[in-house]
């Protein structure tokens, strides 16, 4: 829900920029494309991941609790929350290296990120509940969250 936010439309513009610099051998302008989408995108995902994390307890009260199902269970509820924010901070920046790779035109780089990401929660997720032997929602919500990181 919160995604649509952090975007604001610079992934498409990176895209679409990166190959017209440099064709027109403007590596200074890629450079700096590229950061200062990274910074922007980060900036509004760590001010989104902090308002998720000061709202934790509201969202899961009011938001995800609202027909009663998670009474009882509302401290893990708020824990994922937390946990995925800190994840969807991560996020924001591996996006931004997975459009610059799109934008560079590296099909071959850009075709396994998604399919690596995918291999990697399943891995971890796999590794959370044989090894660790963690049986409850924050398997996986520690799997999005480490994945990033990787």
């Amino acid at each position: 829900m919160v995604a649509i936010f952090k975007d604001l439309g610079l992934s498409a513009a990176l895209v679409r920029y990166i190959p017209k610099f440099l064709h027109e051998k403007r590596k200074d302008l890629v450079k700096s494309a590229i950061i200062s989408v990274g910074i922007l995108q980060s900036s509004v995902s760590l001010i989104i991941t902090i308002l998720i994390i000061l709202l934790a307890p509201f969202i899961a009260k009011y938001y995800i609790n609202n027909q009663g199902q998670f009474t009882g269970h509302l401290d893990l509820v708020v824990n994922v929350l937390i946990i995925l924010s800190i994840g969807y901070w991560f996020q924001s920046i591996v996006e931004v290296v997975r459009d610059s790779i799109q934008g560079f035109q590296n099909q071959k780089y850009f075709g396994t990120i998604n399919f690596v990401r995918i291999s990697l929660i399943l891995i971890l997720s796999a590794i959370f509940i044989y090894v660790f032997e963690i049986h409850s929602a924050l398997c996986p919500t520690y799997a999005y969250t480490i994945t990033p990181i990787y």
